[in-house]
């Protein structure tokens, strides 16, 4: 049982980090639109059901941990939760990486004007959004961490659904504002992972 207890606390401390990480990216960005001060007619409800989402993920592969023991991978969960913590510092490190790179274009309702700069550097270069692949990243790692394949199979499916549901709407609205210019730079550049999608 104590190593039950351990692995459970592991878990709860990554999955808490990974949480307060995207609380204090977007989270006062979130309540605005919630509260309906910056809600954006192009966002479509993305950012709260990415939010919803990415936190129900968390909360579902914590317990399939412990009710799908069948599907735990083999070996020990320490190093299964090491390698986990390690991707969820690498997407962190990836997202916040390409939020630099956007700066002042940065913002988590989808909001884009006729003639915005089109951001290709840093990791821009590679895929077109990078704070996405950052992100599932990060949840991977959630799911790696648990040492579970039901876990991580929750950790990517559901967060990847809606990042797809939020790509479509994202990128019509850059279509539409940039035309061309965008048109172009996205025909070079696959959407989350390099040359796959």
């Amino acid at each position: 049982m104590p190593g039950e207890l351990a692995r459970a606390l592991a878990f709860v401390a990554l999955g808490l980090a990974l949480l307060a990480y995207f609380l204090l990216e977007s989270g006062r960005h979130l309540i605005a639109i919630i509260r309906g001060d910056r809600a954006s007619a192009s966002d479509a409800g993305s950012l709260p059901a990415i939010a919803a989402v990415w936190f129900l993920a968390v909360i579902v592969a914590f317990s399939l941990t412990f009710t799908a023991r069948g599907l735990d991978f083999p070996g020990g969960w320490p190093a299964w939760w090491f390698a986990g913590a390690v991707l969820v510092a690498a997407g962190a490190a990836l997202r916040l990486r390409a939020l630099g790179a956007l700066g002042e274009a940065y913002s988590p309702a989808v909001h884009v004007e006729a003639g915005q700069r089109i951001v290709t550097g840093g990791p821009y270069r590679v895929v077109r959004h990078p704070a996405y692949t950052g992100a599932l990243v990060m949840l991977t790692g959630i799911g790696v961490a648990s040492a579970n394949g039901a876990a991580l199979a929750v950790c990517i499916g559901l967060p990847l659904a809606v990042l797809l549901f939020r790509i479509r709407i994202e990128e019509r609205a850059l279509f539409a504002a940039l035309g061309e210019p965008y048109a172009a730079y996205a025909a070079g550049r696959k959407r989350l992972i390099p040359f796959v999608w």
